[in-house]
């Protein structure tokens, strides 16, 4: 992933700039978005990294279904911490619904 950010999101941004993140929530989506961020910020400066999609309110308001990994999946499990109650464990894109996505409209995602 590392050459598609440094030669294809890179060049497109410039320091302070916004940047909207969907992401899957559980461990693995949370590295994910860590690297691609720390990433970007070491090839351009800071960043306005806002994550989107999805969210712990986004659980809870939508009451999006945990997804369970295949018996003998290696990918890594939900992390369960204070700041991540079991009940937001394991969360992925593929959760939203068609309705949800229409939250992610071109006029919508100008409120972020």
């Amino acid at each position: 992933m590392a050459g598609f950010l440094h030669n294809e999101i890179a060049p497109d941004l410039v320091a302070g700039q916004r940047v909207l993140y969907l992401g899957d929530f559980d461990l693995s989506g949370d590295q994910i978005e860590a690297n691609t961020c720390r990433v970007l910020e070491s090839l351009v400066g800071p960043l306005d990294w806002r994550r989107i999609a999805i969210t712990a309110k986004q659980i809870d308001v939508y009451d999006l279904p945990a997804f369970r990994r295949p018996t003998g999946a290696t990918r890594a499990a939900a992390c369960t911490t204070p700041s991540r109650p079991k009940r937001w464990a394991n969360r992925s894109l593929s959760a939203l619904s068609a309705t949800l996505w229409t939250l992610f409209s071109p006029n919508h995602l100008r409120s972020f």
